[in-house]
């Protein structure tokens, strides 16, 4: 006799662990759009990185900021203002 081709009673576990990853991608897509997301991120990230500079203060010269100076730190802001002006007034 010839075999019967029938639908598995089981699909395949795959099918299932590749919905999942989709939904899980589809969520993640979903919670990094929403500006509170965003904000709370770089709110921690600001976190992160004093408490950073608390546990890295040791290993940082004293003379590290009369070598750099205000004039320096100055130009540096004054870039990211320009890039982030281009970036505000091109949408």
């Amino acid at each position: 006799m010839g075999r019967r081709l029938t639908k598995p009673l089981v699909q395949p576990s795959y099918n299932k662990g590749l919905h999942m990853i989709a939904r899980w991608r589809w969520i993640t897509n979903q919670l990094t759009k929403r500006l509170w997301f965003r904000v709370s991120l770089f709110s921690l990230l600001g976190v992160a990185t004093a408490l950073l500079a608390v546990v890295f203060k040791d290993f940082i010269p004293e003379s590290l900021p009369a070598r750099i100076g205000a004039d320096a730190v100055a130009n540096i802001l004054g870039i990211i203002a320009s890039s982030m002006l281009a970036v505000t007034t091109s949408r």
